[in-house]
C-alpha cells in the first residue's frame, strides 16, 4: 500500500508541476495540463464556429490550437491531431460553450463520477466503495489522465459498467458499450465477451446505440465530416512534417511500439500487435464462455482490452489501475507479499510510460500479460478471497 500511494504522489506531484508552470521538471512534460483537452475543445468550437470540415485537417488544426490556446500552452504543439469520429463531437461540443479551463474540469468531473457510480455498482458494501474510488482517484493513471485532458475516466466507466450491469440491467449495459463508439479500438473484446457469453439483448443495445449515435453525427455535422474522418486514414497527412497519429503513435506503450523501441522491423511490430490481439481474443473468450466470477472476467478484459489497443497511452491506463484493484480484492487471507506484486506493478506503471520516456515502460504489455494470467491462475484454483469487494 505504501509503494501504490508513493507511486500516485509521485504522478500528482508532477500534475501540479504542470499546473504550475513547471511543465517537465518532474516526469514527462506535458505542455501545460489539458494538451490534448485544448485540441478536443478547439475541434468543437471549430464545429460550433460552421469550420467542421477543416477539424480533420492536421495543418489547420496545428495552426488553430497554437493560435487560440497559446495563452495556455507552455510552448507550441508539434503535432495535435483530432482523430476520434464524428461522434466525439456530440460529447465535446457541449463542454465547449464553457472557457477553458472550466470546460475540461467540467468534463473530467463528470466522467469521474460515472466512473465512481460505476465502481458503487462494482462493490457491494462501504469500504468497497470507499477502495474502489479513492484507489482509483490516487492512481498515477488519473494523474496522468487529468494532466492530459484526457478520456481515461469515461472509457473506464463505460467498459467496466456494460459489464458490472450486464445481469441487472442489460440494456443499460448494452448501451455503455455501444457509447465505447467514442473510442472505437476498445469495442472488439466487449462484442467477443458478449458472443461468447450469448448475452444478445445487451449486444443488440449496443449495435442499436453505436447506430443512432453515428446517425444523429450525421444529421448534425453532414456525411462529410465522417468521409474525411476515413481519409485521415486512409491518406496519412504530412503537412506539418509528421503525420499526428505516427507522431502519437511514436510516444505509445502498444507492442508494437514496444517492439519498434528495442529494433524490430516495421512488419514484425505489426505481426507482434497482430498476435498479442489474437492472444488477447482467445483469453476473453476463454473466461467469458467459462463459469468465472465476475472479478475474473473484468479483470481479463480490462487487461486484454489494452493489449489489443493499436492506441495505448498512460490515460487509458485508467482501466488498468482499476483491474489492479480488482486483483487485490481477490488476494486469499493468507496470501504473501508475492501476490501483490504484479497488481502492484501494473498499477504503477503508468509512471514509467510511455517507453520513449523511460526504458521501464517496455515492461507495459508483459504487465498486461502478467495480471492476466494472474486472474486466470486465481479463476483456477478457487482459492478463498480476502473480503471480497466485487460480487463473486
Amino acid at each position: 500500500m505504501a509503494v501504490a500511494i508513493l507511486a500516485g504522489l509521485y504522478a500528482w506531484a508532477m500534475l501540479m508541476a504542470t499546473l504550475m508552470g513547471h511543465d517537465g521538471a518532474i516526469g514527462l512534460g506535458f505542455n501545460a495540463m489539458g494538451a490534448d483537452w485544448v485540441i478536443w475543445e478547439g475541434a468543437a468550437r471549430a464545429v460550433l464556429a460552421h469550420q467542421g470540415t477543416h477539424i480533420y485537417d492536421q495543418a489547420w488544426i496545428t495552426a488553430m490550437v497554437n493560435h487560440d490556446y497559446a495563452g495556455w500552452l507552455s510552448q507550441r504543439l508539434p503535432y495535435p491531431v483530432f482523430p476520434y469520429p464524428p461522434v466525439m463531437l456530440l460529447l465535446v461540443t457541449p463542454f465547449a460553450l464553457l472557457p477553458m479551463p472550466l470546460s475540461m474540469l467540467a468534463f473530467e468531473s463528470l466522467a469521474f463520477a460515472a466512473l465512481a457510480w460505476v465502481l458503487g455498482k462494482l462493490a457491494h458494501d462501504r469500504a468497497g466503495r470507499l477502495f474502489f474510488v479513492m484507489g482509483i482517484l490516487f492512481s498515477p493513471a488519473a494523474a496522468l489522465n487529468m494532466a492530459a485532458g484526457q478520456n481515461g475516466f469515461l472509457t473506464a466507466a463505460l467498459l467496466a459498467g456494460g459489464f458490472v450491469l450486464l445481469e441487472s440491467a442489460p440494456v443499460t449495459a448494452g448501451i455503455f458499450l455501444g457509447l465505447l463508439i467514442l473510442k472505437p479500438q476498445f469495442m472488439p473484446l466487449a462484442i467477443v465477451a458478449l458472443i461468447a457469453m450469448k448475452s444478445w439483448r445487451p449486444l443488440a443495445a449496443m449495435v442499436a446505440t453505436v447506430i443512432f449515435l453515428i446517425l444523429l453525427s450525421l444529421a448534425l455535422f453532414g456525411p462529410e465530416l465522417w468521409l474525411t474522418w476515413a481519409d485521415t486514414f486512409l491518406h496519412p497527412q504530412q503537412g506539418t512534417g509528421i503525420n499526428g497519429n505516427s507522431w502519437g503513435h511514436m510516444w505509445d506503450s502498444t507492442v508494437s511500439t514496444c517492439l519498434s523501441l528495442v529494433g524490430a522491423p516495421d512488419w514484425a511490430a505489426t505481426a507482434g500487435l497482430g498476435i498479442a490481439a489474437l492472444i488477447a481474443l482467445a483469453l476473453v473468450w476463454r473466461v467469458f464462455r467459462q463459469k468465472q466470477s465476475l472479478a475474473v472476467r473484468l479483470g481479463v478484459l480490462l487487461c486484454a482490452t489494452l493489449l489489443a489497443s493499436p492506441h495505448l497511452s498512460s490515460y487509458d491506463m485508467v482501466a488498468l489501475a482499476l483491474a489492479a484493484l480488482i486483483a487485490v480484492t481477490q488476494v486469499p487471507r493468507d496470501a504473501t507479499l508475492a501476490d501483490y506484486m504484479v497488481p502492484l506493478a501494473a498499477y504503477a506503471i503508468p509512471i514509467y510510460c510511455p517507453p520513449r520516456h523511460n526504458p521501464i515502460g517496455l515492461l507495459t504489455p508483459l504487465l498486461l500479460l502478467a495480471l492476466m494470467g494472474w486472474f486466470l491462475k486465481r479463476g483456477a484454483s478457487h482459492e478463498p478471497a480476502a473480503p471480497a469487494y466485487v460480487p463473486a
